[in-house]
């Protein structure tokens, strides 16, 4: 989970603890990361976090109220990058397409975005589109995880137990021995 504004930032980096994931979605607020929108440069700082890992499907979800105005990319180039390094980003748009200046949704770049990473661009005029958009986006990306447990089919703690109790019981068994061959001093 990136969260952009004047500058990107990590807010959940990769993980499968979706519990934890949750907690900090839900701690996220809006303008938290500044007033501006540098959505060219949250697509940089995710196509840097995906290099490092080791992921094989790279795919972003842009969720963007507004046109970039603080990005040292522009968005458009952050996109062409990101498709030279196999990333797809789906963009959601969240505001008014006819407002005007910064507070407008720049529809077109956010278009162009999602077409030129192969993504799809999605506008949510209400909370009721947007889980509908989050809906569509399960059903294109869903895949199947194998993942591997490995538990042993029988239980070998008594080995060591056993092994610490008959050690406990040998040097008790020691110790009382020598004491009792040791002479006594009698006090008189």
């Amino acid at each position: 989970l990136l969260v952009f504004g004047t500058a990107p930032f990590v807010q959940v980096p990769f993980t499968r603890d979706l519990e934890v994931s949750r907690q900090l979605l839900q701690e996220t607020e809006v303008r938290m990361a500044g007033p501006k929108t540098a959505f060219g440069d949250a697509i940089g700082l995710g196509i840097t976090l995906f290099e490092r890992s080791e992921l094989e499907q790279r795919v972003m979800i842009a969720l963007t109220d507004g046109n970039d105005t603080g990005s040292r990319v522009p968005p458009v180039e952050a996109a062409r990058i990101a498709k030279d390094n196999d990333i797809m980003v789906h963009v959601i748009g969240v505001g008014d397409p006819t407002a005007v200046g910064e507070e407008k949704l720049d529809e077109a770049a956010l278009q162009s975005v999602a077409a030129t990473t192969g993504g799809r661009y999605f506008h949510a005029a209400d909370r009721d589109q947007l889980q509908e958009i989050y809906t569509e986006l399960d059903r294109i990306d869903t895949r199947e995880v194998e993942t591997a447990t490995y538990r042993p089919r029988i239980d070998l703690f008594h080995w060591p137990l056993g092994g610490v109790v008959a050690l406990s019981l040998l040097l008790f068994g020691a110790s009382a021995l020598r004491r009792s061959v040791e002479p006594q001093e009698v006090m008189e």
